[in-house]
């Protein structure tokens, strides 16, 4: 049922778009908005009752475990994005409990689901590889050999605007950062998906306007900054 209602959503997006035929959205983001829409679940964070949910696709989602020492293992996830933290469960049953690694988390992944409009397996990597001393998990978007994009995702605690009475009543915000780290120096840094910022970021290695233009950034940045990371890395 949930997965009828998030391809409802998307062709509602879709048409909505007009004639934008590259119009951009982010499927993970989409899938919360639709939990958020359409459930009424509330999670105790601090002094505050917050509706919708923290994980990413909702949660208790097959992927891949791969803890310090130990062999990459298939496993139902909860991706934790306010907190930045992993639940894991070897099946999935209605009352199945999720654990808490005992070891630290190296990296994970989401494996493709169609019914979720996943086309591919993602990786998501512990931000202590690639130079973040916070604790951050970072989906790896392109490897290059010297330049890589990794995106964030993160949830707030957003204000309910139709809510005038509770006043300790928030909702999940799910969003997401793009990051890419620079192997030669060490060095990983958020840019903003625009041609104006890209321009002035990489203005000494490439003219960023011969491989994508305003219009790119604006209806489909995730793939314009794939190819614009594709020829840094030439």
């Amino acid at each position: 049922m949930k997965s009828l209602i998030f391809i409802s959503l998307f062709v509602l997006v879709s048409v909505s778009s007009g004639a934008q035929a590259k119009s951009y959205f982010d499927a993970a983001q989409m899938y919360n908005r639709m939990l958020l829409e359409n459930g009424n679940s509330l999670m105790q964070v601090g002094s505050f009752k917050v509706k919708g949910t923290p994980y990413l696709y909702g949660g208790r989602i097959m992927g891949k475990l791969f803890v310090h020492d130990t062999r990459e293992a298939p496993v139902y996830l909860n991706y934790n994005t306010y907190r930045q933290t992993i639940e894991y469960s070897l099946s999935l049953g209605q009352n199945e409990e999720f654990l808490k690694p005992t070891a630290v988390v190296d990296s994970f992944s989401i494996l493709k689901n169609t019914d979720l409009q996943i086309a591919n397996d993602l990786l998501f990597i512990s931000g202590k590889y690639i130079f973040d001393n916070k604790e951050n998990f970072y989906q790896r978007v392109f490897k290059g050999p010297r330049f890589s994009l990794f995106k964030k995702y993160k949830s707030d605690l957003g204000i309910v605007s139709t809510n005038y009475i509770q006043a300790d009543l928030r909702h999940f915000d799910l969003s997401y950062e793009y990051f890419y780290l620079d192997s030669a120096k060490n060095e990983l840094k958020k840019i903003k998906p625009n041609a104006g910022f890209l321009k002035k970021e990489f203005k000494d290695k490439i003219d960023i306007t011969s491989v994508a233009g305003n219009d790119d950034f604006s209806y489909d940045p995730e793939n314009a900054l794939i190819k614009l990371f594709q020829v840094l890395n030439k």
